[in-house]
């Protein structure tokens, strides 16, 4: 692992697979990302405990920054998924045994007294499953 943010063309040949990398995206290792299903926008997490959203259409810049970074935990974020049917919520889990939901600019912050492994949008409920 690294502090690097590379997206793969699998259908690719194997020296031209690499579409997209934004060096430098954590200040320690990138552990987790996922793909928003509607929005051009992928969420990452690290070691440094910073949730990151990047817009893919500005990440071919010379520099790229996030669109928003939230330095909700206090450890390694483990998990990070979008809500499966809104693509404005995202949540992401940490070492530091909790959940944070983000909703567009609004932050709720949820403290469960247990560990947290990953978590998954349950398919027919608002819920999360950990």
């Amino acid at each position: 692992m690294d502090k690097t943010v590379r997206i793969w063309d699998s259908r690719a040949r194997p020296d031209r697979a690499c579409m997209v990398t934004v060096s430098s995206a954590h200040s320690s290792d990138v552990n987790v990302i996922d793909w928003n299903a509607s929005e051009p926008f992928l969420a990452s997490g690290g070691d440094d405990g910073f949730l990151k959203v990047w817009d893919l259409r500005q990440v071919q810049s010379d520099s790229p920054e996030p669109v928003a970074a939230f330095g909700h935990h206090r450890g390694p974020v483990t998990s990070v998924e979008w809500h499966h049917s809104d693509a404005t919520v995202l949540a992401s889990s940490g070492a530091d045994d909790q959940v944070n939901e983000v909703y567009a600019r609004i932050i709720k912050n949820i403290i469960y007294f247990l560990k947290i492994k990953f978590l998954v949008w349950g398919k027919t409920c608002c819920s999360i499953f950990v």
